[in-house]
């Protein structure tokens, strides 16, 4: 059971659902104290100690139900054929005495029946390494390597010669038949049980890593274009290169906790040794974190890609001092509390009923600007990256550079993260010749692979 608990925490692993060392120990701890043969308690003592997050919930039933699927075999329909009444007694005797030339496998199939034999089939899994299949067409590889482990190859001789002994034994034409054709049987379900075995862990085991491995044409497909599909691949995506960049961050504050080697401290404390020994000290750095400002243009011609931004970075929030957002049309509306307190899917769509301001409007960037800069300057501040996510598409009205300007003077940084192709900013209403030389950076940003490497460029 062990085994099988440590295989299905590393399936879950492998679709994107965190799960910690502690918390499979506690899981084992927990299935000790409950009735393994009651599946509901199983699947509670695994869900309420793993599951931490409510939309991985529907994810771990899946797998759950994959992994675990119940082994539905005749076993009724087989017991009086396999052995006979008559048999059972010289069947064990046969069997005691075969010296080796019978399997452990298919002594267990004959006495015990096929649920005692399938309930190994994850400890065989794990031996064939069922876990590294990547392609739906390698389960035939997979369940032809299992059928290899447990020997089936050799059954039909192993049958053979059972029936030989019988036959020595005094068991007569009939009762032999009889258990060969059960035999044969329950060797053939055994076949079906391994293949759909096989089929549902590929689907536990493929299906998240084609939406996190996603295709190159995905990763630089613009986000007015995709489907709904590729909407969620990509979500799936997000979350778990957040988790990465989060993992990466914590490594690397870490390592540079101690700070850095302080020659004149070390000196000077070793003295009182007469410099033996040698007591190193180092220079503690100080802890400075980034303060973010978003301003995200929440108009239809943009708000596909503006969800996709505003997800990622408030996912990472922790990872900076303070950030503050905005959405807008042509009228500014704050959204931070949202953001704070609620999660991030949740907390877009509760944003957008909030914010109250009006969406059926033009999108104005100069009185967007205007109105930062004479009611929210003090969000700035020589530690404030300053981020405006939009197309730059003012619909004739007044620029507002200027604003944008005092804005830089006052900031650490301003960025601008434009959604649509670079080759057409120059052309209709668009003003990003002139809102870009009021930044010190401007990005296309129109597909997963820019957002991820902006991303990446800010907090890594």
């Amino acid at each position: 059971m062990q085994r099988t608990v440590l295989a299905f925490a590393n399936t879950l692993r492998k679709n994107g659902i965190r799960i910690s060392v502690d918390e499979v120990l506690s899981a084992l701890a927990g299935i000790g104290w409950i009735d393994l043969a009651s599946r509901e308690q199983f699947k509670t003592v695994l869900k309420t100690t793993w599951i931490k997050c409510a939309e991985d919930i529907d994810e771990f039933n899946r797998l759950f139900d994959l992994f675990f699927a119940d082994f539905s075999v005749p076993d009724e329909a087989l017991s009086d054929a396999l052995p006979p009444e008559t048999l059972e007694g010289p069947l064990q005797e046969v069997l005691d005495q075969a010296n080796g030339l019978i399997s452990p496998e298919f002594r267990q199939l004959v006495l015990e029946g096929i649920a005692a034999l399938a309930a190994t089939l994850p400890e065989v899994a794990d031996r064939v390494g069922l876990g590294e299949i990547r392609y739906p067409l390698q389960a035939s590889h997979y369940a032809q390597r299992m059928r290899r482990e447990l020997g089936m190859d050799r059954w039909p001789a192993e049958a053979e010669h059972l029936l030989s002994l019988l036959e020595q034994a005094g068991a007569s034409e009939e009762e032999r038949a009889a258990l060969e054709s059960g035999i044969t049987e329950r060797t053939d379900l055994f076949g079906e049980i391994i293949r759909d075995f096989v089929g549902r862990q590929a689907q536990a085991l493929i299906r998240r890593d084609d939406a996190r491995d996603l295709p190159r044409d995905i990763m630089e497909k613009g986000f007015g274009a995709l489907t709904p599909w590729e909407i969620q691949a990509m979500r799936e995506a997000i979350r778990e290169m957040v988790q990465k960049i989060r993992d990466e961050s914590a490594l690397r504050q870490k390592r540079r906790q101690r700070g850095r080697f302080d020659v004149k401290h070390t000196l000077r404390r070793s003295l009182a040794y007469g410099g033996v020994p040698l007591e190193v000290s180092f220079r503690k750095r100080k802890k400075s974190k980034t303060r973010i400002v978003t301003l995200c243009d929440v108009s239809s011609s943009v708000w596909n890609a503006s969800r996709f931004m505003l997800h990622l970075l408030y996912s990472l929030q922790d990872q900076f001092d303070k950030v503050r957002s905005f959405v807008f049309v042509d009228q500014l509306g704050e959204v931070t509390e949202c953001f704070e307190q609620q999660d991030v899917n949740e907390a877009i769509e509760t944003a957008l009923e909030k914010a109250d301001i009006p969406y059926n409007r033009y999108t104005d960037y100069g009185s967007v600007f205007k109105e930062f800069f004479e009611d929210y300057m003090d969000a700035v501040n020589r530690k404030t990256t300053f981020i405006v996510i939009g197309d730059g598409r003012n619909n004739f009205f007044m620029p507002g550079h200027e604003y944008l300007s005092r804005i830089r003077s006052r900031a650490r940084r301003t960025i601008w993260l434009n959604p649509e192709n670079r080759g057409f900013w120059k052309f209709g209403d668009s003003m990003m010749h002139r809102y870009a030389k009021e930044c010190d950076e401007v990005r296309e940003c129109r597909n997963l692979k820019q957002l991820i490497e902006f991303i990446n460029d800010l907090t890594l």
